[in-house]
């Protein structure tokens, strides 16, 4: 596959805490799983998460890079970590078209201000069920 039918998939790994004062937690992996990578196939693309490169380079300098060279750069914004923020700040300024943001349907309702401008697809999760 050409390195233009790649998608970079912005999103933080694993398991996280919703951080809302439960116990309950967030699984990433399940949602670049079952939603993610499926939609990106089903238009002929090629899903990566920067933890899927390779290499021996600095993680940033990749990063960089495919925030800057990817067509398409899709945003996970849900519980609105910090470091995926920064990513969607670097790939506004490196790039003016071909971002899609999404978010689950709790965090779409309380986007900051500049981002919630921008069009974004939401989903159900729960923690446990998509």
């Amino acid at each position: 596959m050409a390195e233009t039918d790649k998608c970079f998939v912005v999103m933080p790994f694993g398991v996280k805490p919703r951080n809302d004062g439960t116990d309950r937690t967030y699984n990433f992996d399940k949602v670049y799983r079952v939603i993610i990578q499926r939609a990106i196939s089903n238009v002929k693309m090629q899903p990566l998460r920067a933890d899927e490169t390779e290499g021996s380079r600095i993680v940033h300098a990749d990063m960089f890079k495919d925030l800057r060279d990817r067509p398409v750069v899709l945003v996970d914004l849900s519980l609105l970590n910090p470091n995926v923020l920064y990513e969607l700040g670097i790939r506004h300024v490196m790039s003016p078209v071909g971002t899609v943001l999404m978010a689950n349907e709790e965090t779409v309702k309380k986007l900051p201000f500049d981002i919630a401008l921008s069009r974004t697809i939401s989903y159900k999760y729960d923690g446990e069920h998509l």
